[in-house]
C-alpha cells in the first residue's frame, strides 16, 4: 500500500466488519489502549479501531484520529503488503532480499512536510511525546 489512508480505505472496503469507527470521546492515556487490548483478548480477529474524538494526555481533543490494531492480525498484515496469510513470511523474506537502497539527500534538498507536529502518540515508557503538541 502506498500510505495509511489508502490502506484503511481498501481494507474497510474489503472487510467492513473489521474496521470500527469510534465517535465517542475516548481518553488517549488509558481508554483507547484498554479497548484495543480487550478486543485482542476476546475476538478471534480484533478490528482496526479509528478513534475520531481522542482526548490527549494534555486534556484537549486531538485534531487527528488515532488508529490502533493495524497489525493485530497476520491476515491484515498480509493484506497490507499484497500477500496472503499463507505466503506472507515467504513474501517478506523475498522482499528483504530485494531491498532498495535509500537515497541520501541534504537537508536543503529534502522535501519538507510539517507532519511531525501532527502526530499523536499514546503515553508509554514513562514519557509522553504528545504532551505539548496540542497546547
Amino acid at each position: 500500500m502506498k500510505d495509511l489512508q489508502t490502506f484503511l480505505k481498501k481494507y474497510e472496503k474489503a472487510f467492513p466488519d473489521l474496521v470500527v469507527h469510534v465517535d465517542q470521546e475516548v481518553n488517549a492515556r488509558w481508554e483507547a489502549s484498554a479497548i484495543a487490548l480487550k478486543a485482542q483478548k476476546e475476538l478471534r480477529e480484533p478490528p482496526v479501531f479509528i478513534f475520531h474524538r481522542i482526548r490527549t494526555t494534555a486534556g484537549k481533543i486531538s485534531p487527528l484520529p488515532l488508529v490502533l490494531n493495524l497489525f493485530a492480525s497476520r491476515q491484515r498484515s498480509a493484506f497490507a503488503v499484497g500477500s496472503s496469510f499463507e505466503q506472507i513470511g515467504r513474501d517478506l523474506f523475498q522482499r528483504r532480499e530485494k531491498r532498495i537502497k535509500p537515497v541520501v539527500v541534504s537537508c536543503s534538498d529534502a522535501p519538507r512536510r510539517s507532519t511531525s507536529r501532527n502526530l499523536l502518540s499514546l503515553r508509554g515508557h514513562g514519557a509522553d511525546p504528545s504532551e505539548g503538541l496540542f497546547t
